[in-house]
């Protein structure tokens, strides 16, 4: 029982990693455009490298993409849309056929107050939970294989299970806010599927760590009751 117990818990929150990785390397959060212009988004694979998307009026319909994820390749320059030799960069535009690192003070991205720090932030704390994840992910394995103790190892996982979880609300929060509250989207912005990836993602966390608590729950009723027996 308890090894098929971890074994869901593990695949559940391989999902939740998943969902958090798509949200991290495909963040497309927002979107600005009709039914039309989908059909443009779903033509290229920069649709889902960026988290903020927006696509000015007709008749230039040009389309720009921020994201969290970015290469150190500087001034790499790209057609949107190529969908093979995309570079992991912030922010696309296809008016301007280019790809670049986002946000950058040259380009004068960081001219609002604290928008630079915030977005940096969210970027950290996406990377954060990921990386949490996945170490959080490996270390099911050897208590599935009986390694560890599985009474008692489920209290430590539920820390970096709980921590993903939370790091990755906080950025929604922040991407949220910065979507309200920022001049330097424009009006009509509306969330892409990078965050809805990682609106999911939350969801899905949130079964990961009651099926870790169910886990814990069941075992320890176990251990009660084979020490009563006793």
């Amino acid at each position: 029982m308890s090894t098929f117990l971890y074994v869901l818990t593990t695949a559940v929150y391989g999902v939740v990693n998943w969902l958090s990785f798509e949200a991290l390397v495909l963040p497309k959060w927002l979107v600005l455009g009709d039914s039309d212009t989908q059909r443009v988004y779903n033509d290229t694979l920069t649709r889902y490298f960026n988290r903020l998307v927006y696509e000015s009026a007709r008749p230039y319909r040009a389309t720009t993409f921020y994201g969290l994820f970015q290469s150190r390749l500087h001034g790499r320059k790209e057609v949107l849309g190529a969908a093979n030799e995309h570079p992991l960069t912030a922010k696309c535009s296809s008016l301007e056929v280019s790809c670049r690192p986002f946000p950058l003070e040259e380009y004068g991205d960081c001219e609002e107050e604290y928008f630079c720090e915030t977005w940096k932030a969210a970027r950290f704390g996406q990377r954060m939970a990921f990386g949490i994840g996945i170490i959080a992910f490996l270390a099911f394995f050897p208590i599935i294989f009986g390694v560890f103790d599985r009474v008692k190892a489920w209290q430590f996982l539920l820390y970096p299970v709980f921590a993903q979880w939370f790091l990755q609300a906080l950025v929604s929060i922040l991407i949220i806010h910065e979507r309200d509250s920022s001049s330097t989207f424009h009006y009509g912005i509306k969330y892409g599927s990078a965050f809805f990836f990682n609106i999911i993602s939350l969801g899905v966390g949130l079964i990961a760590l009651f099926l870790l608590g169910l886990t814990g729950f069941i075992l320890n009723r176990q251990r009660d009751g084979y020490m009563s027996l006793g």
